[in-house]
């Protein structure tokens, strides 16, 4: 989603970073202090669309500090409910294919 703002927010320390999409959907941030993370990411128009968490870090080798995969945030925002809610959670284990595909297309 190009435009929306994706915040880091650090549970234990309170650190918080605003970061914007560029024109792919993509985004990028240096030195974000290792820790657990709320993510939330906002539409351009002010929606909501998807809430969830993530550790981020770094290997602990000094020598050759390798980022962690779980700093990699992947998030399919085609099935993504109004409420920000993941449609292929467990809690969309009832929805039809047609229900799923309406979200898609919303």
């Amino acid at each position: 989603m190009a435009n929306a703002i994706v915040v880091y927010s650090e549970e234990t320390t309170g650190n918080v970073y605003h970061l914007k999409t560029d024109k792919k959907g993509e985004f990028f941030a240096l030195r974000v202090v290792a820790g657990y993370y709320k993510i939330e990411i906002t539409a351009p128009d002010g929606t909501g669309v998807y809430t969830g968490s993530r550790s981020v870090g770094i290997t602990k080798d000094s020598n050759n500090p390798q980022p962690l995969k779980t700093n990699v945030l992947n998030v399919d925002l085609s099935a993504i409910r109004a409420n920000g809610e993941m449609a292929t959670s467990s809690s969309a284990g009832n929805m039809s294919e047609a229900e799923l595909n309406a979200i898609r297309k919303d």
